[in-house]
């Protein structure tokens, strides 16, 4: 039994507020929910993660907050990548085109999803040619790729693509690929021309 002032204690800090700093959920940042749901596409196994991926980016991918507290490498030799999360599964990338830079003709041996995060990139595809006995590609279309934009592709040797800033502001993509990151060199790419 309770006597008086134990009674008024408890009725007392029952009635008080709460302390809103104390009861308020951690701050999830974009970048980390990004890696999350990215994660959870992996997990589930779905047959297109590529198209999942290219999804979760076109929600994503422009917050001028998903970089935050990344220090992106940068070269004028070259694009460069940063490696923002990498397993044996997957990869995930932010690269920096400077004006003029771009990639080799090549076509990937693993899934595929980018998105722009700033500036304009062109991406150009290609698709073999029918006939003769050498395997060529020919032009199959060019777009434009500016902040939100994502695109994506599976793993095919044969559907090959670009990518190219052909402004005069430096562009920045993210990239999740199917694969670990130490196996981006010769097992990811097959190269049709620099």
């Amino acid at each position: 039994m309770m006597n008086g002032d134990a009674w008024r204690r408890a009725v007392s800090s029952a009635n008080r507020t709460p302390n809103p700093a104390a009861a308020a959920p951690p701050v999830i940042s974009t970048r980390q929910r990004f890696l999350f749901e990215t994660a959870r596409v992996i997990r589930s196994n779905v047959a297109d993660p590529d198209y999942s991926i290219a999804s979760i980016l076109a929600d994503i991918v422009a917050d001028p907050d998903l970089l935050d507290g990344l220090a992106i490498a940068s070269s004028a030799e070259r694009y460069t990548r940063t490696v923002i999360f990498s397993t044996d599964a997957y990869c995930v990338l932010a690269i920096l085109w400077r004006p003029g830079q771009m990639s080799p003709v090549h076509s990937h041996r693993a899934w595929c999803a980018l998105g722009v995060h700033a500036g304009t990139l062109t991406e150009t595809h290609f698709e073999p040619e029918t006939g003769g006995l050498e395997q060529k590609l020919r032009l199959s279309g060019c777009r434009q790729l500016h902040p939100g934009s994502t695109s994506h592709g599976p793993a095919h040797d044969l559907s090959a693509h670009r990518m190219a800033n052909l402004g005069v502001e430096p562009a920045l993509s993210i990239h999740v690929y199917g694969t670990a990151f130490a196996r981006l060199g010769s097992d990811l790419n097959r190269i049709w021309a620099d």
